[in-house]
């Protein structure tokens, strides 16, 4: 039987990370949490890109870290 009031989170996520110029990948990232009164969190349901997306992935804007996008 299931019970409804077990949480069943696991507290990871899947999200497109950026690497480096041409290498984004779908990896495991921890949960977005609250950290300050003004933080929230958004169920994000469509996307797209634009111009500059794309100067990302070619390298054109330097990245010093991945991106979690």
């Amino acid at each position: 039987m299931l019970n409804l009031f077990t949480s069943t989170k696991s507290n990871i996520m899947k999200a497109a990370v950026f690497h480096k110029p041409g290498d984004i990948r779908v990896d495991n990232v921890a949960d977005p949490r609250i950290e300050n009164s003004q933080d929230i969190i958004l169920k994000v349901t469509s996307t797209a890109i634009c111009g500059s997306d794309l100067h990302i992935l070619s390298g054109a804007v330097p990245r010093t870290e991945p991106m979690t996008a």
